[in-house]
């Protein structure tokens, strides 16, 4: 079971590591700015125009890994959904499609589907049973 619950939990860790990039990338255009509301148009020494070009370089390689990432994440949803649709159970396949791609809390799931959190616990422990059948049939 250990296998499915990794598998799934892939496109979340991705979701997870592309919202720290996009905060990185933030903090890095805020820098930028405060960067060049020094330049006031008076000659200054060649510090300050190597620091933008640095902090420039720097915005374009986050952007590029940006997208990268993206990329990877849909590809990572694409595979995980499939696996998903694949659980014979329609409200099993409801509920990891509503934490593993749609990142819900147990809580939010259980309530939603109307039924007690414990039971929304057993139910998720009999989808990871059948993810971990559908992973092995695919190996």
């Amino acid at each position: 079971m250990n296998k499915a619950k990794q598998f799934l939990s892939r496109y979340l860790n991705i979701t997870e590591h592309l919202r720290q990039m996009e905060e990185e990338l933030e903090a890095l255009r805020q820098e930028e700015g405060s960067i060049s509301m020094q330049i006031d148009g008076m000659p200054h020494g060649t510090k300050l125009s190597d620091r933008t070009g640095q902090m420039a370089v720097r915005l374009a390689e986050i952007t590029v890994e940006i997208m990268d990432e993206r990329t990877k994440a849909i590809e990572e949803r694409n595979e995980i959904r499939n696996v998903i649709l694949r659980v014979g159970d329609h409200n099993l396949s409801h509920i990891l499609r509503r934490r593993y791609i749609d990142g819900k809390t147990w809580e939010e799931i259980a309530v939603e589907m109307n039924y007690t959190y414990r039971w929304t616990l057993t139910l998720h422990g009999r989808a990871l049973e059948e993810v971990d059948r559908i992973l092995k049939e695919s190996i």
